[in-house]
């Protein structure tokens, strides 16, 4: 019988194993300084696609569109033309 947690969760069944596993996500912040011509940058943890991280640019108060950028593990490379010139908020959800 599963109890009443304040968090949410996902139930993931190893097709092979037949074990199952409880996972919790969560939202990595980090803090990431350009300097317009800065292309990589390291993430605190691996990535599983350009899509689970939320970009933020201050300096345009947009959000970051997937299109601009690419991840590899812990690797974030951003077009030649969407290249930040100072500080941007990086939000990592991993599950």
């Amino acid at each position: 019988e599963a109890g009443s947690s304040e968090h949410s969760g996902h139930l993931v069944i190893n097709a092979d194993s037949g074990i199952v596993h409880y996972m919790v996500p969560k939202m990595e912040y980090q803090l990431l300084v350009g300097n317009g011509s800065q292309r990589d940058f390291t993430l605190t943890s691996q990535c599983r696609a350009k899509e689970w991280l939320l970009i933020w640019d201050p300096n345009l108060s947009i959000w970051m569109n997937p299109n601009e950028y690419e991840v590899n593990g812990t690797t974030l490379t951003f077009d030649v033309d969407s290249t930040p010139p100072g500080s941007f908020e990086v939000r990592h959800i991993v599950l």
